[in-house]
């Protein structure tokens, strides 16, 4: 697929780009590429929303069918195959694993020791968090696209089911709950604050 193609490609030059800022500063680098997703999830859940007929626009109210909707459709069209599974924890958020990301498997099997994490070089741990940065505010988006402001996070890379997997939490937003986009972090946020 050549979209699937175009898009690691572009993630993967979004990120070294970036990434390189990061010696200077680490919050910026980021911030930045979060709110870089945030736009291109936020584009894909209208041209999804656009494509929908008005039964399937209805159904996306609930927030466990818009998660489901990012497992199955989004994640096909970046990643050219759906989530491996979506849960939900204790406290109602919802986790999204996926078991070969492929975007940091590589990295993963390059550098990461899961027997002694703190032997694990930094420079690999922290190229795999800026990779991540990108795909959590994409999910970020697309679901504020379909209706649903959240935040979404991502789990420690070791706490993997499996070695080139990650998780991604989503906790969809209350009234005192800020969202990605209202993160005092984000400069999406900081914009509209006096």
């Amino acid at each position: 697929m050549v979209s699937q193609a175009s898009f690691t490609v572009l993630h993967d030059a979004m990120v070294t780009r970036y990434g390189e800022r990061m010696l200077d500063d680490g919050v910026v680098s980021y911030s930045l590429l979060e709110s870089m997703g945030m736009w291109i999830g936020e584009r894909l859940g209208k041209q999804a929303v656009d494509a929908m007929y008005p039964e399937q626009k209805a159904a996306l109210e609930r927030d466990d069918l818009a998660v489901k909707n990012v497992c199955k459709h989004l994640w096909l069209r970046l990643y050219g195959k759906q989530a491996d599974r979506l849960q939900t924890d204790n406290r109602g958020n919802y986790v999204i694993h996926d078991y070969a990301f492929a975007p940091i498997e590589e990295m993963v099997k390059a550098g990461v020791n899961y027997n002694d994490v703190d032997a694990t070089p930094p420079h690999v741990i922290n190229r795999i968090e800026q990779t991540l940065e990108l795909p959590k505010g994409i999910i970020a988006g697309y679901l504020s696209a379909l209706g649903h402001p959240c935040y979404v996070g991502y789990f420690d890379i070791t706490e993997a089911p499996v070695i080139g997997g990650c998780c991604f939490k989503v906790t969809m937003a209350t009234e005192q709950q800020p969202t990605t986009r209202d993160s005092v972090d984000s400069p999406i946020g900081n914009q509209n604050r006096p």
